[in-house]
């Protein structure tokens, strides 16, 4: 089922079929907003990229570092005890939340590919960890692209296919091209880090069993 919010922008993009400032500026808006609440980024990358193309990557890569900047900040100054509570409850969270301190901008990037819990749990969860809100933004904006430009580019190529243009020919072999590649890349790194994050629970795991097994 969709988010109300979901509807509300699908229905705000359907109406306005030209990116203006207005439009430009109302789909930053919630692009940020996916960075800070549960709306699924991947369905609006999706409706960005068939209502106005691949114009909207250059909207999406710097609005949803900023959600996430914005998220990273609450946690770590505003919301911090409430995001502790949630973190002790959880021992992976635990583990990623240490991974970061001793890892830094490497398991941001890891979990940017294939995170184990939702991108917006994982901004509040890297803003207790010890990461520079610099290495963090960074991290994100490079590490989140890959994704946000397979799914605009996905969204993209559904728009091109509807179109009778014959022209559109060469638009559509070029967004399969990168459709191709970029989730190639995304599945071999994404493979590559889910083992990476499990290694890091399963050490975790270990380390807290001896830890509990000691005199």
């Amino acid at each position: 089922m969709q988010s109300p919010m979901i509807d509300q922008i699908a229905d705000f993009l359907k109406d306005s079929n030209q990116l203006t400032l207005l439009t430009g500026g109302a789909l930053s808006l919630a692009f940020v907003a996916s960075g800070l609440v549960l709306i699924p980024r991947i369905v609006i990358c999706l409706l960005a990229g068939a209502t106005y193309g691949l114009v909207t990557i250059p909207i999406a890569v710097p609005s949803i570092t900023l959600g996430a900047l914005v998220a990273f900040l609450t946690s770590r100054y505003l919301a911090a005890g409430f995001v502790q509570k949630l973190l002790g409850r959880q021992r992976l969270l635990r583990s990623i939340a240490h991974a970061v301190d001793q890892e830094g901008w490497r398991i941001v990037a890891l979990i940017r590919f294939a995170s184990p819990l939702p991108g917006v749990a994982a901004n509040y969860l890297l803003g207790l960890t010890n990461i520079s809100w610099w290495s963090y933004a960074w991290a994100t904006f490079v590490f989140c692209s890959p994704q946000i430009i397979l799914f605009v580019c996905l969204g993209a190529a559904g728009r091109e296919a509807m179109s009778d243009e014959t022209s559109s020919i060469v638009n559509q072999v070029m967004i399969a091209i990168g459709v191709i590649s970029a989730a190639l890349t995304i599945f071999l790194v994404a493979r590559r880090a889910r083992s990476t994050l499990r290694a890091l629970d399963e050490a975790d795991r270990i380390e807290a069993a001896a830890a509990m097994s000691k005199p």
